[in-house]
């Protein structure tokens, strides 16, 4: 902004452009007030621009912030599951003694049963 301003002041000749009104006011060539309302265009358009550029950062930010959220949602999914493989693993394991622990048992009482036909 200051670099505009700069760049207006400089482009006016103070001692030819300006003039001192009779009520303390300033008269301004037409040249100057060229000057100066191109610059003022030129402000609210870098305005415009920061502002857009703001937006932008704030996007990138919720952008990022969704993309950890995601990334720990998926540790979070992955790490329940892997919990209920190890659960699912176990209890396969358990049930294999189980089943044998049942056949044992039918052998035995088939054994048995056989013995009390005679």
């Amino acid at each position: 902004m200051s670099l505009i301003c700069n760049t207006t002041l400089a482009s006016c000749n103070w001692s030819e452009d300006v003039r001192k009104n009779q009520d303390g006011s300033f008269s301004y060539s037409r040249g100057c007030h060229v000057e100066v309302g191109a610059s003022l265009e030129e402000l609210d358009l870098r305005r415009r621009q920061v502002d857009e550029l703001k937006k932008s950062v704030e996007l990138k930010d919720l952008a990022i912030s969704y993309s950890e959220q995601r990334t720990q949602l998926w540790i979070d999914s992955s790490i329940k599951m892997n919990e209920r493989l190890n659960q699912h693993e176990a209890t396969r394991a358990n049930s294999g003694w189980i089943y044998f622990g049942v056949g044992v048992a039918v052998t035995v009482l088939s054994v048995w049963a056989a013995g009390q036909l005679k």
